[in-house]
C-alpha cells in the first residue's frame, strides 16, 4: 500500500506541470457527469487556442 508521503509526490508531480502547453487537468466529477459535453469543450478549446494538432 503506497504511503502517503508516495501519494502526495505523485499529485505534486502533476500539479508542478499544470501549466505545461501539453496539460491539462481534469475533475473527475465534472468528467463523470457529462462526458461528451466535455470532450467537446475541451476540442473547442484546444483548437481555439492552437493546440489541437493537424
Amino acid at each position: 500500500m503506497p504511503t502517503l508521503s508516495a501519494i502526495l509526490h505523485h499529485l505534486q508531480t502533476f500539479w508542478n506541470r499544470r501549466e505545461d502547453r501539453n496539460m491539462e487537468l481534469f475533475h473527475y466529477s465534472d468528467l463523470h457527469a457529462d462526458l461528451l459535453g466535455q470532450q467537446d469543450a475541451r476540442l473547442e478549446e484546444f483548437a481555439a487556442s492552437g493546440r489541437l494538432g493537424a
